[in-house]
């Protein structure tokens, strides 16, 4: 068993508190908060009105809020672009980046650990602290989110061993996923041409048909492959069956995003 462990030093945490934190993540983020509890923690983006990448990260449940584990070369630009969305909300916005850290080691040594289980985003503590397997892949392995000064004796007793992190990065590119320097991507792709849909990123029930609207106006053809994924995410027969049928009948793209659109209100 490998017992690596990678310090990701360019990875921050932001803290997300309040009685409106759930809300106000929810009417933000490209994914459902819904799905974030004790247990399952989830991966997400900040979008542009017009549906285009700005900002991904993992979200997680902790104690009464949430933790937002991003880029440290993003988590100011995050910071303050989640402080202008908060106006009125009861929600108190902390970045953290110099009080915890993001440890990550191999899938096997995870499956170790007494209290993980094998279901992508699964969430545990080890002591305080949250395990997660991560939600994009699980070859990525999990990530220990921790207080710095706890650090290295956690990973003594888990029998973890520091490693040359340049071993990550190698491992999530060889995935295809890209771990950093993110921001030369910002506002040129649209949140579905991100493969959010494989890193389980998008809810299709919310805003990602927005994001077909604006892929529309660029490319009609492009988004069709986009209408049949969610029509196949959609577990609704009688809807699938009205789409099925508008695409059989020479429906056009925008007609069938309209459609989605309606599903997503039902």
């Amino acid at each position: 068993m490998n017992n690596s462990v990678y310090i990701l030093e360019d990875r921050a945490l932001i803290y997300i508190n309040g009685l409106d934190a759930k809300d106000f993540l929810q009417n933000l983020i490209s994914n459902d908060i819904n799905k974030v509890t004790d247990s399952s923690s989830c991966f997400a983006s900040l979008l542009t009105p017009q549906g285009k990448f700005l900002y991904e990260f993992i979200v997680l449940k902790h104690k009464s809020g949430y933790f937002i584990d991003c880029e440290k070369s993003q988590s100011e630009k995050i910071y303050k672009q989640l402080s202008l969305y908060k106006i009125r909300s009861k929600v108190e916005i902390l970045n953290l980046s110099n009080e915890f850290v993001v440890a990550s080691f191999g899938y096997e040594k995870y499956l170790s650990i007494e209290g993980s289980k094998d279901i992508l985003g699964f969430t545990f503590k080890y002591r305080e602290d949250p395990i997660i397997l991560d939600p994009r892949n699980k070859n990525l392995g999990a990530r220990l989110i921790i207080n710095l000064e706890k650090l290295y004796l956690s990973l003594k007793k888990l029998d973890l061993k520091d490693d040359k992190v340049e071993h990550y990065y190698i491992q999530s590119h060889k995935l295809g996923i890209v771990p950093k320097n993110l921001n030369q991507l910002q506002n040129k792709l649209f949140g579905i041409e991100c493969n959010y849909e494989e890193l389980n990123g998008i809810d299709f029930k919310k805003d990602v048909l927005k994001d077909m609207r604006e892929l529309l106006k660029l490319s009609p053809d492009a988004v069709q492959p986009h209408i049949r994924r969610t029509i196949n995410s959609i577990n609704n027969n009688r809807f699938n069956d009205t789409i099925e049928e508008s695409i059989n009948q020479g429906g056009t793209p925008s007609d069938c995003v309209d459609l989605l659109l309606l599903i997503s209100n039902h």
